[in-house]
Order: structure tokens, then sequence, then C-alpha cells
């Protein structure tokens, strides 16, 4: 049982180690590809691809970008 809630934290560690990792490096390459607004630090998904997936709408223009930050085509 303890095992169990110390391995669920340290994933839970890891996810958001890695979570924050990868927003700095796209804010490094100067944000969302539009309008160079930085990614927020707190994430707001707005679809569901977003939500299951990762990824960022631009605040100021609303590209939407994946969780590399490259811009996403419409279809």
């Amino acid at each position: 049982m303890e095992f169990g809630i110390v391995a669920a934290l340290l994933v839970m560690t890891a996810v958001m180690a890695y979570s924050a990792t990868a927003r700095k490096k796209i804010n490094d390459r100067g944000g969302c590809p539009e309008c160079n607004t930085p990614v927020p630090a707190v994430r707001r998904p707005t679809s569901l691809r977003q939500f299951l997936w990762g990824g960022w709408t631009g605040e100021k223009c609303g590209t939407e970008m994946d969780r590399q930050g490259c811009e996403l085509t419409r279809v």
C-alpha cells in the first residue's frame, strides 16, 4: 500500500518536471510561432486534443500549438 503511494508521487513529480522543461524549451524559442507570446505557466486546454496530448493556444492570436510548440494546421 505505501509503496504504491510513493510510486505514484514519484511518477507525478517526474511528469511535472518534464512539463516544466518542455514549457521552458518552447518559451526559449519565442513561445507562440505567430505572435511570440510566451506560453502560460498553467496550461488550460481549450480542446479535447490539448487535454489528452498537450499543447497550447496563443493568447493574443489564437494559434493552436502542439506540445513541442509547433503550429497545428487546420483541416
